[in-house]
């Protein structure tokens, strides 16, 4: 489902490779779903892969994910 998102298929394999990388199939399937623009979509997936580095930085795991770790990012 990525590659519906991004031209390069090295970004999506990229940013599979994040901590958030198992969910973003999927996550990228639902707003498509609910008609979210291909632009904010991409916005979006950057913005999960971004905290999912700073997860792995901050050696939180994504099982810890929760609103007191969101508002610290």
């Amino acid at each position: 489902m990525l590659e519906r998102f991004f031209s390069d298929p090295e970004v999506a394999q990229r940013l599979r490779r994040g901590s958030l990388g198992p969910y973003l199939d999927s996550y990228a399937a639902s707003v498509d779903a609910l008609g979210y623009a291909r632009s904010t979509t991409r916005g979006q997936l950057w913005f999960l892969a971004e905290l999912g580095r700073w997860l792995r930085r901050q050696e939180i795991a994504v099982a810890d994910l929760d609103e007191r770790v969101a508002e610290a990012f």
